[in-house]
C-alpha cells in the first residue's frame, strides 16, 4: 500500500468518526437532540474536509474514482459498527453485521490488491 492510499484511508476514518457523532449524538444526549443546527454546523466542516481529502488521496494512490469510492464505503463499515457497539451498546456481533464487515474487508482487499 502506498502513502496516498494510507493517507486516504486515514481521512476516510476521520470522516466516518465525525459522521457517526454528527448523526448519532442525538440518540446519546438530550442536549444534542435539541441542537440540530449546532450539530450540523459543528460536524459538517470536518466531515466534508476529510471526505474531500480522502477521495483525493485514494484517487491519486489507486488511479480510479471507483476505487476511491469503494475505499470510503468500506472504511465506514469498520467505524460505524465499532462506535455503535462501544457507545450505544448495540452488538456488532450479529450474523448480518459480521457478514457486512467481512464483505467490506473483501472490497478493501480487491481495491488495494487488484490492478
Amino acid at each position: 500500500m502506498n502513502a496516498q492510499i494510507f493517507y486516504g484511508a486515514i481521512c476516510f476514518i476521520v470522516c466516518h468518526i465525525f459522521a457517526w457523532f454528527g448523526n448519532s449524538l442525538q440518540f446519546i444526549s438530550p442536549w444534542w437532540k435539541e441542537r440540530p443546527i449546532l450539530t450540523v454546523m459543528l460536524f459538517s466542516f470536518p466531515i466534508g474536509f476529510s471526505a474531500y481529502y480522502g477521495m483525493r488521496f485514494t484517487y491519486e494512490g489507486m488511479g480510479t474514482l471507483w476505487s476511491a469510492r469503494f475505499m470510503g464505503y468500506a472504511t465506514s463499515f469498520f467505524i460505524f459498527p465499532a462506535l455503535t457497539w462501544w457507545l450505544m451498546n448495540e452488538s456488532m456481533f450479529t450474523v448480518k453485521t459480521m457478514a457486512c464487515i467481512a464483505l467490506s474487508l473483501v472490497i478493501l482487499w480487491i481495491q488495494i490488491t487488484w490492478k
